[in-house]
């Protein structure tokens, strides 16, 4: 048996070699900690970047790796309540300054062009022609993700694609304000619609008068809802199926492709990073983005009681799960961008605003203009679009709407009865593009009144 004087004699020998043996092993575990994670963590980070709740997270981010490249225009798809107009108005001073504005596609009809609400197609184009490529839109229409890409995807090195997401409760609370409070003729918003419609149901739209609260909306919603309106709006609007927005496998199908599609989906909540990403992708400088935003309306708002906010969570699932998948997709394009470099671009966009909103500097588009020539284009010419065709594209993209300042309600009118009521409240002409535009196909003749109040 081993004494312990034998032990201390045996350390006190060989005290050289434990320390070796010591200086060893804080060796490897200083080396272990430095060395790259193993391929299987690195794995599991990445995969955090490529999918979100399991839905591929599909856009190119070279884009966002790589220095700006110039470019020749931008489509925008315009979307309602999303901060929409502001951008709107940046596109259009971006186009002014770079020389493309005269190579605008022209919206169809009003301000909502492309036939919405029924999806963009080869009848939807204004004037019955575009320009190929296709260098510059800014206005409402409905995404189709079948017709649109192989139009636009040749030319994508030069002419991006983006659009606006909002947080769904404030995008709710803004349209609600703004469509259900509203009125208007000459107009091609459903002023109202869907909410006068549900609250009539339960005989709460009295007079017309649109004084209902988004509370009292809410309360109503399950007992009134109407499957055949389309509800989750912001999806619809980006081109999903109607009859299949609630169908979650599809949906998450359609947000992989429109991810692929779009080379930024911006989100309102992060404006500034949205407005450093939007620089690099047009390969502009800020002073050219400055615009003071328009649109806005303010409202009192009040926080959602537990069963209100579970009621809107219930009815919006399809524009929530949107709205967080492009969320990520906006972080995994930053991340691709580079955080530091992200936090260093917002001061600069922040600072040259500043100084653009006091006058520091002119940013209007007249002071910035770069003398540019815009891109050389072809004219691709359509068949006009018939007025049967553009009552029956409406009512199966569901803008079947009975206002009657409403142009379908008057095209209806006018393809059955050859004439229509489609003034405006001061009692001037409404409608006269919308006649350009269409071949009077219609069922009786055009009676003489009618001709001669449109004969110019």
């Amino acid at each position: 048996m081993t004494s312990q004087e034998d032990i201390k004699g045996w350390l006190r020998n060989h005290k050289i070699i434990i320390s070796l043996v010591f200086l060893i092993i804080i060796s490897l575990i200083g080396r272990a900690s430095r060395e790259p994670p193993s391929e299987t963590t690195e794995n599991r980070k990445s995969a955090l970047y490529h999918e979100f709740k399991g839905i591929p997270l599909t856009a190119d981010l070279d884009l966002w790796k790589n220095e700006c490249q110039p470019q020749d225009g931008i489509i925008f798809l315009k979307k309602h309540k999303t901060a929409s107009t502001t951008f709107k108005d940046i596109v259009d001073k971006w186009l002014h300054i770079i020389g493309a504005f005269s190579k605008m596609e022209k919206p169809q009809m009003g301000v909502q062009g492309g036939c919405f609400p029924a999806k963009f197609n080869e009848l939807c184009w204004g004037n019955s022609k575009r320009n190929d490529p296709v260098l510059a839109m800014e206005y409402h229409f409905r995404w189709n993700m079948d017709y649109l890409p192989p139009i636009l995807d040749p030319n994508r090195a030069k002419v991006k694609t983006f659009t606006t997401v909002r947080e769904p409760l404030a995008t709710f609370r803004s349209t609600y304000n703004y469509f259900y409070k509203n009125s208007n003729n000459c107009e091609w918003a459903c002023w109202g619609f869907p909410y006068n419609l549900l609250f009539s149901k339960v005989n709460k739209y009295a007079n017309g008068k649109p004084n209902q609260t988004i509370e009292e909306f809410l309360d109503i919603l399950p007992n009134t809802y109407d499957a055949s309106i389309p509800f989750a709006y912001r999806s619809f609007e980006l081109g999903m199926d109607f009859d299949r927005i609630n169908d979650m496998e599809y949906v998450k199908e359609s947000l992989a492709r429109l991810d692929k599609q779009f080379d930024l989906v911006l989100i309102t909540e992060h404006f500034w990073e949205g407005i450093v990403l939007m620089k690099h992708m047009l390969c502009a400088e800020y002073e050219h983005l400055y615009q003071e935003s328009t649109n806005v309306r303010k409202y009192e708002i009040e926080p959602l009681n537990a069963e209100r906010q579970a009621t809107f969570e219930e009815f919006h699932k399809t524009d929530t799960l949107m709205y967080d998948y492009f969320n990520a997709s906006l972080h995994r394009k930053i991340e691709a961008f580079g955080h530091e470099k992200m936090k260093e671009e917002i001061q600069k966009a922040k600072d040259t605003f500043t100084s653009c909103a006091e006058g520091i500097i002119d940013c209007s588009a007249k002071n910035l203009l770069l003398k540019r020539k815009p891109a050389e284009t072809e004219i691709v010419e359509y068949p006009k679009m018939k007025l049967s065709e553009f009552l029956d594209i409406t009512e199966q993209g569901h803008g079947a709407c009975t206002n009657p300042g409403h142009p379908f309600t008057n095209a209806k009118m006018l393809y059955e009865t050859g004439s229509w009521n489609y003034l405006h409240m001061s009692g001037g002409l409404c409608g006269v593009k919308q006649l350009l535009s269409t071949e009077l196909d219609t069922k009786v003749p055009l009676t003489d009144e009618f001709k001669k109040k449109y004969e110019k």
